[in-house]
């Protein structure tokens, strides 16, 4: 009998410091699932403990454990500002390219940021005068490093383009607002898909001509 009181008692204390334990990790388990939640908002991408999601024409990136919302852009950036696109998230970066469009051309700008600390990692301007320049596909890694797909026309119109290229790039390593170029050449069935983006690790890997190509991106 005094062995069976013992049993009890034992159990009963195990019991009790697993009840603390739940009483205690509930709360912070309950904030970290409200984290970076908005009213009102939509969310975008959500991966791992980042959340972009947008709210009033703004694009915003949330670290959970932060919790603390930055924008990615302005409702009025200047006047020529056309969107935010492109978004790819790794780590507690994001990835993602600015649209711009004036009376002669259309361009677009890549830039990383890390959602812990709203700094920019990586402002790169893409923009040749007279042409439409447009990001088709990004990819950010875990440290911050980026690769991108862009596309080139020229003498666009209702009735399309005369000229279209494409070219893969990335940041150039240390350099903020520099980039190297990959690989370049026609568009779609003439070269380059668009759209055809990947990264496993710190290679990138896209398709040209109906074959597989791949580079390293630039740490």
């Amino acid at each position: 009998m005094a062995l069976q009181r013992c049993v009890v008692v034992v159990s009963l204390a195990a019991v009790g410091v697993l009840g603390a334990q739940l009483a205690w990790a509930t709360p912070v388990d309950a904030r970290t699932r409200a984290a970076c939640s908005v009213p009102g908002s939509r969310t975008i991408k959500q991966i791992g403990q980042v959340r972009v999601f947008t709210k009033a024409g703004i694009r915003y990136a949330c670290h959970r454990r932060v919790n603390r919302s930055f924008p990615l852009n302005r409702t009025r950036e200047n006047i020529s500002f056309q969107g935010a696109y492109d978004f790819s998230v790794a780590g507690p970066y994001v990835g993602y390219s600015l649209s711009y469009a004036s009376r002669t051309d259309e361009y677009a700008r890549v830039r990383v940021i890390d959602a812990r600390s709203g700094r920019v990692r990586r402002s790169i301007l893409q923009r040749l005068r007279g042409k439409v320049v447009m990001v088709r596909d990004l990819e950010v890694g875990r440290t911050g490093a980026v690769g991108w797909i862009v596309l080139e026309a020229t003498g666009c119109g209702s009735r399309g383009c005369l000229t279209v290229a494409c070219a893969v790039r990335s940041a150039d390593g240390g350099r903020r607002f520099s980039a190297v170029l990959l690989d370049s050449g026609g568009c779609f069935e003439d070269g380059i898909q668009p759209e055809s983006l990947s990264r496993q690790g710190t290679s990138l890997t896209w398709s040209k001509l109906g074959q597989t190509r791949s580079a390293n991106l630039f740490e």
